[in-house]
């Protein structure tokens, strides 16, 4: 039984597809990572901080959580499957690996709103902590992080 091979197609005349999402970051703009369903996006900068964006029924994305989530620039983050609810794990310069949960909270006023909390801070590196990702889920709430110092860490939850 022969293989059939995978060829790309030529470049169209027709450019791609594209929606340019002004952000808030103010500095390099490391890492940008779906959720699992693809209606969530998250961003992780050099400014140290996280923006979650959520796609809004007309196509257009908004931002609606920007949090400080480090001393130091954040290279790269991870959504967690979602029967593990919504959560974030980013990695740092400052040698830091952290885990976010997005959850509900009332106001001062009554009004329900969405807030990002740290859970989990991991300061086992002795350098900067260069990649996260969260395993699958079938293997349970696992995540492995890399580091300048040429280790690999793997955490259990």
């Amino acid at each position: 039984m022969a293989e059939k091979s995978a060829t790309l197609e030529p470049d169209s005349e027709e450019p791609p597809q594209q929606t340019v999402i002004p952000t808030s970051h103010v500095d390099t703009i490391h890492d940008a990572v779906f959720d699992f369903s693809g209606q969530r996006l998250a961003t992780c900068s050099a400014d140290q901080h996280v923006c979650v964006w959520d796609i809004k029924p007309d196509g257009h994305w908004e931002c609606t959580a920007k949090f400080p989530a480090h001393k130091g620039p954040i290279w790269r983050l991870d959504w967690a499957h979602p029967q593990f609810g919504q959560l974030l794990v980013t990695c740092s310069f400052d040698c830091c690996v952290s885990i976010w949960q997005e959850n509900a909270k009332i106001d001062s006023s009554g009004k329900h709103t969405l807030q990002w909390d740290k859970e989990v801070t991991r300061l086992d590196s002795q350098s900067s902590v260069s990649d996260v990702r969260f395993s699958p889920h079938y293997y349970g709430l696992k995540f492995a992080s890399c580091s300048y110092n040429v280790y690999v860490r793997v955490y259990e939850a």
